[in-house]
């Protein structure tokens, strides 16, 4: 803080003028400032190549998630959890793109995407779980659960690091 030479005032060490008098602060000495590290308010190079790859892992996902519906589908047509599942993997998809670009509206949204697949991990997990026990298949669905929570998990830490730094 800084004192106006005219009224006494306390002004913040930024003003050029009095608030209250008008007067020219620009002669009055200010308190030696602390410069920060330039370093210190960037993003670690790990953190942004992390967000990129899974942003990618996120698009290449309801890709093939699409595609294997499409390719599986019957012959008679698509079913209702075919329909299901086509929704899910093109908003994965779109999630995927818009994180690419860095739009801030994807950015808001997939806590919550996120959130929603954790939930599906957890699903997959308690479903592989109680598979463990009546058939072989049961294991690759709980590793299949645990990596589904980890990359959902993994986003929102990252999101969160580099809503913490300015974009580039």
């Amino acid at each position: 803080m800084i004192t106006c030479p005219n009224c006494k005032a306390a002004l913040p060490d930024w003003a050029k003028h009095c608030q209250f008098c008008q007067a020219d602060t620009a002669a009055v000495l200010r308190p030696k400032q602390d410069n920060p590290d330039p370093e210190a308010f960037q993003t670690p190079t790990w953190t942004m190549a992390a967000y990129y790859a899974v942003s990618c892992l996120l698009l290449v996902s309801g890709l093939v998630g699409i595609a294997t519906t499409l390719l599986g589908a019957r012959k008679d047509g698509l079913g209702l959890f075919d329909f299901v599942s086509l929704v899910f993997d093109g908003v994965g998809t779109l999630v995927g793109i818009g994180l690419l670009l860095r739009l801030e509206i994807i950015r808001g949204i997939t806590n919550v995407i996120c959130f929603l697949g954790i939930l599906s991990g957890l699903r997959f997990l308690a479903f592989g779980l109680a598979g463990t026990l009546f058939t072989s298949w049961g294991l690759l669905v709980v590793i299949y659960g645990i990596v589904k929570i980890a990359v959902y998990a993994f986003m929102i830490f990252l999101i969160g690091e580099t809503d913490r730094y300015s974009w580039r």
